[in-house]
């Protein structure tokens, strides 16, 4: 038996040719594919997971496949299993994991559902093998392995000064921060870097109290390797684009803000390097994205589970 397949323009063409070139031209956008090189299997245990010793809490997120035809919606909901048998091993301890569907007082969810264990019941440690079992009634048993990566290097940071110009082209000084570390020889690194700027506003609110709120956000999230160019040092240029010269002299008893930079070093598995990176490449509502396979290591199912190890470190701007 033979199913047609219809595939995707490999290549955006200006709309205006493709159009003319369509009524001219016939393009092969037809394949004939053998069923068997198909996996008929659309009902599967969907599991992820990261861990690390730096994390106060092991979570295991565990969802379904559901199977669609065409793009799915952006609001498309949750599918988790709630009834799941999951458990961990380090090779000399085995413990099952509590589901927890976290809600505020409101009842509305906090985060995602998932299973749960503390690292203070369950410690993740450097070089050891840890092995994930997930089963549920209706759904074919799932494992996967994944060993903790050695500590992340010693990360540096520190600011730098640079000439822009603003919105009337009159030259202004800029702060920009530099991050740097030096990968191992021995072997083929993986690193995640991310850069959280953090900023806390203090006010006094019409009652005279000081009231605050917080905002944050990711000014990088890159993810390297340094194979071809083992032992590599890693030096990164972040502009925050924020002024140079400020303080807080002026805001004085009424207004005053803390900025906190926070720089992120994963030292990860290769698992965790290439999820991510085809992840970021990937957009799913650009009709031009050509599909991805996403890198799994679930057996009988999909799904990650991968380990990393990281070093934090934060600098207060004056």
């Amino acid at each position: 038996m033979k199913i047609i397949i219809i595939q995707k323009l490999q290549k955006f063409i200006l709309f205006g040719i493709l159009l003319s070139n369509l009524q001219a031209c016939d393009f092969s956008l037809v394949e004939e594919v053998e069923t068997e090189q198909l996996d008929t299997d659309n009902h599967k245990l969907v599991v992820y997971s990261f861990i690390s010793p730096q994390d106060e809490n092991i979570k295991v997120y565990v969802d379904s496949t559901i199977p669609t035809m065409g793009l799915l919606p952006n609001t498309w909901g949750s599918n988790t299993i709630e009834d799941a048998m999951v458990t961990l091993d380090n090779g000399q301890k085995e413990v099952k994991l509590i589901f927890n569907n976290p809600v505020d007082e409101n009842g509305y969810e906090t985060e995602e559902s998932h299973y749960t264990i503390s690292t203070d019941q369950f410690p993740i440690e450097v070089g050891k093998t840890y092995t994930l079992k997930v089963s549920s009634p209706n759904f074919k048993a799932v494992t996967a392995s994944c060993s903790v990566p050695s500590e992340a290097p010693e990360l540096s940071m520190s600011t730098y000064t640079y000439k822009d110009e603003d919105f009337m082209q009159t030259e202004i000084e800029l702060l920009g921060l530099e991050s740097s570390w030096k990968a191992e020889k021995e072997r083929v690194n993986y690193f995640a870097f991310f850069i959280n700027e953090r900023t806390v506003t203090h006010f006094i609110d019409q009652e005279g109290n000081w009231q605050s709120y917080e905002n944050e956000w990711y000014q990088e999230r890159l993810f390297l390797t340094d194979e071809g160019n083992l032992g590599k040092d890693y030096k990164i240029r972040t502009e925050l684009y924020r002024l140079a010269n400020t303080d807080n002299e002026g805001e004085n008893d009424e207004n005053r803000e803390e900025v906190i930079l926070e720089g992120f070093l994963l030292n990860t598995d290769q698992l965790y390097y290439d999820y991510h990176t085809k992840m970021k490449n990937y957009t799913g509502d650009n009709l031009f994205t050509e599909p991805i396979q996403v890198p799994t290591n679930i057996e009988g199912g999909l799904g990650i589970f991968s380990a990393y190890n990281m070093q934090k470190v934060s600098i207060e701007l004056d």
